[in-house]
């Protein structure tokens, strides 16, 4: 967990030391459980003078080792007593590893630790937001609150919000009493005070990736009050690191076109000019998703029930997938140029725009519309490749669907993918149970690369849509109605991406073994598979022969490829057998998996994951489906 986490070994590599104060931390958590108190306030000392990121943890640890029953059982002699050894030590432990290095320029330490990283007025203030952040900072440079990004401004008046839930905070340390608590109630204090402040780093969330989830897994509590946060943080990050608004933004601006919410209040759009961001909807965006993330913390804090923090779950889906999807596909409508960081958007909209108009989308020419990544993959920097729709989707249901959407002005294909969320979120929870379905709803709607993936154009989660609708028609009974409705939807999720087949024995497993079932399901998995494709091959069967024969292309992938071309291998004799072999070998991993009987959900996401190892190409964001399958499979029985 602290080793893959994606908050923790980015920063790693490029050499954060959030890490240190973490082990310590982790350290004194050790020794507090083992009744050491004095030796468990020093290494809590060693862990303040490290970083300030440690500071939020201190009270909640000290008030653990209290052992005070309540907030008003702290005033007791008893609990002093316990307490003063270990605060004792941790104070002297951090005079003595602080003031040494303070001494040697006291005015200049001050002035270092506090001045620039708050920003008194008149001092020399650190940029507003970090470079770039992702807290509440954001909306005042989006919304033009500051001149300058050095601007002095009172973060203090935050006090008044984190004083009270400081006092919440402290309450469930002394209710719950354990030193792992501390673990939790420090992790919101840190997220908290850090989003209200004038600066918010990355690698300032390395803390809460690795201490969060441990909180909860020694507590064996609900999984979804460190999982939803740490995906909307996640989400934060990519958001506002990645940059992907900043070209379709410049775009919007360049061609006129900047009002891409018309009927909207003005005061909606950004404030911010040049001087302060180039890129104000990342900004946004990112501050909306890790606000909501120490929102859902602060429900989890205040035990909120399952019901509120799956209305949270859906509301971020909302704020954080929902309308960035929908400013990317109103600027690319509005300007002719959509942006996407999969060609899959471009091609979907040019098919689906002839099979509108009668023609076959595998002849050519190929038709507008002609699009540009997001951002330039180039590792050069080199300006944002043109997208081309030069290779009609196979298999084409994206297309088909499409077609049929456009008389009612749909055209961006990212919203067929939006719609496949929501599919998806309803088969999670109808899958999970009542139990677990802010869980389900979170990985339906915030895993990162199933809502970034959306957002710029990834068509995952049509294909993973379909193979959990077709679970829960399995699920629904053992008739023949249950049969073949899992099987047409297990042949929608196939006319999305072929290599949803490899999941689909899996999707309809209750009729394993039985040959009249099976029956049932070949003939609903026919019916759905050709209900997408054949109106896509109907004008031109030949040019549909054409391109399904026409071979493929070994391209970055998530795999096998990646290995090839980092050796410049991609045209030797050995990786194009292996990429000619790859449904082959794929499919025989599943069947693998189906003679040794494993449970349906790991065996699907292990034979996804083994189709898109072996893919010659295939976009990053395709990881999210075998990620998903493996996340929901504890928390169904089925």
């Amino acid at each position: 967990m602290a080793a893959l986490n994606p908050l923790v070994y980015w920063h790693q590599v490029f050499g954060a030391n959030d890490m240190v104060p973490v082990a310590l931390l982790l350290g004194a958590v050790v020794l507090a459980r083992g009744k050491r108190p004095l030796v468990s306030g020093a290494v809590l000392g060693l862990a303040c003078a490290t970083k300030q990121l440690a500071w939020p943890f201190a009270p909640f640890l000290l008030l653990s080792l209290a052992e005070a029953g309540s907030l008003r059982d702290l005033v007791r002699r008893e609990s002093l007593v316990r307490l003063r050894r270990p605060l004792l030590a941790a104070a002297a432990v951090f005079a003595v590893v602080v003031l040494p290095v303070a001494a040697l320029d006291f005015r200049a330490f001050y002035g270092d630790i506090v001045a620039y990283n708050v920003g008194l007025p008149g001092a020399d203030n650190y940029p507003i937001g970090g470079t770039p952040g992702f807290g509440f900072a954001n909306f005042l440079i989006y919304f033009g609150g500051v001149t300058g990004l050095r601007d002095y401004f009172p973060f203090g008046i935050f006090y008044v919000l984190l004083l009270p839930l400081g006092v919440v905070l402290a309450h469930r340390q002394v209710r719950e009493g354990t030193p792992e608590a501390a673990l939790f109630t420090g992790t919101v204090a840190l997220l908290a005070s850090l989003y209200l402040s004038r600066v918010v780093h990355p690698n300032y969330l390395v803390p809460a990736a690795v201490l969060l989830p441990l909180a909860f897994l020694a507590a064996r509590r609900e999984a979804d009050a460190p999982l939803v946060p740490l995906a909307l943080l996640a989400l934060a990050v990519e958001l506002v690191e990645g940059g992907g608004f900043r070209e379709a933004w410049s775009q919007a601006v360049a061609t006129g076109r900047a009002g891409i919410a018309s009927g909207l209040p003005s005061w909606l759009l950004p404030r911010a000019g040049p001087g302060l961001t180039d890129d104000p909807l990342g900004l946004l965006f990112g501050g909306l998703a890790a606000g909501l993330a120490v929102l859902y913390l602060v429900g989890v804090a205040v035990r909120a029930p399952g019901a509120a923090r799956a209305g949270l779950v859906v509301l971020g889906a909302v704020v954080v997938v929902a309308v960035p999807t929908w400013v990317m596909t109103r600027i690319g409508e509005r300007t002719g140029v959509p942006r996407a960081q999969d060609a899959w958007v471009v091609q979907a909209w040019a098919d689906a725009a002839r099979l509108g108009e009668g023609r076959s989308p595998y002849a050519p020419p190929a038709d507008a519309p002609r699009g540009r990544e997001a951002w330039t993959s180039s590792f050069r920097l080199e300006p944002a490749k043109e997208l081309v729709p030069d290779r009609p989707l196979l298999p084409p249901g994206a297309a088909t669907l499409g077609s049929w959407l456009r008389a009612l002005g749909l055209r961006d294909p990212r919203l067929l993918a939006l719609g496949g969320l929501v599919v998806l979120a309803l088969a999670a929870a109808r899958l999970a149970g009542p139990g677990a379905r802010p869980l389900a709803a979170g990985l339906a709607l915030l895993l990162p690369p199933l809502a970034l993936g959306t957002v710029f154009g990834s068509p995952a989660a049509l294909p993973l849509a379909g193979l959990s609708a077709a679970w829960v028609a399995a699920r629904s009974g053992a008739g023949a109605r249950a049969h073949l409705g899992g099987g047409i939807r297990a042949g929608l999720a196939a006319a999305f991406d072929h290599r949803a087949l490899l999941a689909a024995p899996f999707a309809v497993g209750p009729a394993r073994g039985r040959a009249s079932a099976w029956r049932w399901v070949l003939a609903g998995m026919a019916l759905g598979y050709l209900a997408l494709v054949v109106p896509a091959v109907r004008p031109d069967a030949s040019a549909f022969l054409a391109r399904f024969t026409s071979g493929f292309t070994v391209g970055p992938g998530i795999g096998l490829a990646n290995l090839f071309l980092y050796w410049g291998g991609e045209r030797t004799s050995l990786c194009l057998a292996l990429c000619a072999a790859a449904p082959v070998l794929a499919a025989l991993v599943a069947i693998g998996l189906v003679v040794r009987r494993v449970a349906p959900l790991p065996a699907a996401a292990v034979a996804t994951l083994a189709g898109l190892w072996l893919a010659p190409a295939v976009s990053a964001e395709a990881v999210a489906v075998p990620l998903f399958l493996a996340a929901l499979a504890p928390l169904s029985d089925y």
